[in-house]
């Protein structure tokens, strides 16, 4: 859990966009490169504005794994602000596949920002939220038997590809996001050299996680048999635990960037149940129908 500035080492690009009081868009101010990292890096602005609101996009830079549109000074309003997740399309009924490793994405706003020509310095903090998300799946089987990795299929379904300037989630299609590493790889076990822990990772890159959403994370086997059916926000929930009860869920979602979890498989590549290990603590389920 992040508590400090991760400006600096994670934001490469920024595109702050003005828009006057009754929304109108004004102009955009776009920077990237290295000084970004720099401790008291701030990004320059016209001078003599009055009541601004101002959106802030940081990340990677547009066109890579989101876009952006292009708006007119005058014409442009707020609503015409919206950043949509780049997405393969395919045939299924099911939605459009994900299936990049993608490009950071953070989101600011700031309301009511105005300067003046008579002050040297007028300085503000826009406070930025990470809209892109790691999830490591990992499957570890309890026997010491080699474990394929092509017998398992990964998705993770959501539709949180479409944000609005205030970056509330838009109505949008099904996201199905496929993992872009898959790997496979064994230890052995320090209590008994013989035996060997071994494991199949995938590695998926989620837009936000949103309380008001539903994203799930399935497992099947090549005959399409799941293998695991979770609802990802309910499961990562449960180690918001008592440090971080003083933050409401979507705030924790917010701050909590990457999420690991150990699933444990039987001889029959079945997830046994009865446990589970997420960002290093172990969760013992009564019921696994959360």
């Amino acid at each position: 859990m992040k508590f400090a500035d991760a400006f600096a080492n994670e934001v490469k690009s920024i595109a702050v966009y003005a828009f006057d009081s009754n929304g109108k868009y004004l102009f955009t101010t776009i920077d990237q490169g290295s000084h970004l990292s720099q401790p008291d890096y701030a990004l320059t602005m016209p001078t003599d504005l009055t009541n601004l609101q101002l959106i802030t996009w940081a990340g990677y830079g547009a066109g890579e794994s989101f876009t952006l549109p292009q708006l007119t000074p005058g014409v442009s309003t707020l609503t015409d602000l919206q950043c949509a997740m780049n997405r393969d399309r395919i045939t299924s009924s099911e939605g459009s596949l994900i299936t990049d490793d993608l490009h950071p994405l953070f989101h600011g706003s700031l309301s009511h920002y105005s300067t003046t020509r008579n002050a040297y310095t007028s300085s503000t903090t826009v406070s930025l939220t990470k809209n892109t998300n790691n999830i490591r799946i990992v499957l570890q089987q309890m026997s010491s038997e080699p474990i394929d990795i092509d017998q398992f299929r990964f998705k993770i379904y959501d539709q949180n590809g479409l944000m609005n300037f205030d970056n509330t989630l838009l109505d949008d299609e099904q996201l199905i996001y496929q993992p872009w590493s898959i790997t496979g790889g064994s230890a052995q076990t320090p209590d008994s050299p013989d035996s060997q822990v071994n494991v199949c990772i995938a590695e998926f890159t989620t837009g936000r996680l949103c309380t008001q959403m539903e994203p799930r994370l399935v497992v099947t086997n090549p005959n399409n048999e799941t293998i695991i059916s979770i609802p990802i926000i309910d499961y990562a929930l449960l180690v918001k635990g008592n440090y971080h009860r003083q933050m409401d869920d979507q705030e924790y979602l917010d701050r909590q960037d990457e999420y690991n979890m150990i699933f444990f498989l039987d001889k029959n590549n079945q997830w046994v149940s009865s446990s589970i290990i997420i960002n290093g603590w172990q969760v013992v389920l009564n019921n696994s129908d959360i």
